[in-house]
């Protein structure tokens, strides 16, 4: 009975409290509206309180559905990574779901290095559009000003970085043969091929787009080229420790086990562990390890057009220009989707996952990372998206 008693006294002291609090901000509401000089003004605040409690409401029901979700989908085996969603710089999930290595049973973290295979791209752009700045290069420099022997006369800086040059997407070539006949192929042997081999041009550049890895691999060349740096180094001086990206790394020949925080890749949750391969190697499409914080730093500094002169909505308008007039919605590594205001890229190596979705029009950024690859992986993306954007969605099964 004293117990109870007791519990029922500090909840009447709690509701006295909260009911005080309540009419004390009536009143400042009330005291507020009546200092507006206009019924237009009042009117105007009233708005601004139900629209921000409204806003503050919504906020908070993404915020329980996310993490329902998600909880669901890595009870069923569905997901094992991590993942971030943010508005406003306020997160509404950010949470790890697994483990970075299923043999030792060692949890994810968020700074856990995931390999983010095609997202590198955005940071090869990056390396790009800053040596433009420093006036270093040309969008419009011709592909041969820094290769002559190679083929593709008509290619330009701007082709490689749009994907519209039309040069073909070494994987093919060196699926079939080079990994035979090399233990690691690196960016060197991509231009040995290019050179030696010749191969055709699949349309004639500005034509068409078409995404080709070696697009990415022949920009980082020109990095290494123009910097007198290796890829690796000048990004770790000229990217990541400017923005602080403690996590993120590109690994040298064999060295991918020596990183502490580093997950490791599986055929699925605890299914094969998929490490070794021959292409592990080649730069500029892909390659580079980050974490969770990491992307979300990089992001918030784009947000905030630190890295580039671009506010977060012209980002919608970088699209890649055809010689038709029209324009491919694709530029400085993001993919871009007019009907939802949003940009997104995405990538996936050896059991790795790896999702960005920026929405500017909502402050809003979604990144998703998994080691464990996953038919559904491309589905949870989308509906993260669409749920943020109000939009219908379905949770994958």
């Amino acid at each position: 009975m004293f117990f109870h008693y007791k519990y029922n006294q500090l909840k009447i002291r709690y509701l006295s409290k909260k009911k005080y609090f309540i009419i004390a901000l009536i009143c400042g509401l009330g005291a507020c509206l009546g200092a507006c000089s206009s019924p237009k003004e009042r009117e105007a605040l009233r708005f601004k309180v139900k629209s921000d409690s409204l806003k503050a409401r919504l906020f908070e029901i993404k915020q329980k559905k996310l993490d329902l979700i998600f909880n669901h989908l890595a009870e069923k085996k569905l997901f094992n990574g991590n993942v971030l969603v943010a508005q406003d710089d306020k997160f509404l999930l950010k949470k790890c779901f697994g483990f970075a290595n299923f043999a030792e049973k060692k949890p994810l973290q968020f700074n856990t290095a995931f390999r983010i295979g095609g997202l590198t791209q955005i940071f090869t752009a990056l390396a790009i559009r800053q040596l433009i700045a420093a006036q270093k290069i040309n969008e419009t420099d011709s592909l041969k000003k820094f290769f002559p022997e190679m083929p593709f006369a008509s290619v330009k800086i701007q082709h490689l970085l749009n994907h519209t040059s039309g040069i073909p997407d070494y994987l093919t070539y060196f699926y079939n043969t080079s990994t035979r006949e090399l233990p690691y192929a690196n960016n060197q042997n991509v231009l040995d091929w290019l050179i030696n081999s010749q191969p055709d041009a699949e349309f004639i550049a500005g034509e068409q787009w078409a995404y080709s890895s070696t697009n990415y691999v022949l920009l980082a060349s020109i990095v290494e080229q123009v910097s007198g740096q290796k890829f690796a180094n000048y990004l770790k001086i000229n990217l990541l420790e400017p923005l602080k990206l403690q996590d993120a790394f590109l690994p040298a020949y064999n060295q991918t086990t020596t990183h502490p925080r580093r997950a490791w890749g599986y055929s699925g949750i605890e299914g094969k562990l998929l490490e070794d391969h021959a292409l592990n190697y080649i730069y500029g499409d892909s390659g580079l390890y980050a974490s969770l914080e990491d992307l979300y730093r990089l992001l918030q500094a784009l947000e905030n057009y630190k890295l580039l002169k671009i506010k977060p909505l012209d980002w919608l308008k970088q699209t890649s220009p055809l010689a038709s007039g029209q324009s491919y919605p694709f530029g400085l590594g993001w993919h871009i989707r007019p009907e939802k205001k949003a940009m997104y890229q995405q990538g996936s190596w050896l059991g790795f996952q790896a999702a960005v979705v920026r929405i500017p029009t909502e402050q809003t950024v979604i990144v998703i990372l998994s080691n464990c690859q996953n038919p559904v992986f491309g589905q949870i993306a989308e509906m993260t998206q669409n749920l943020m954007l109000n939009q219908a969605y379905q949770i994958p099964q």
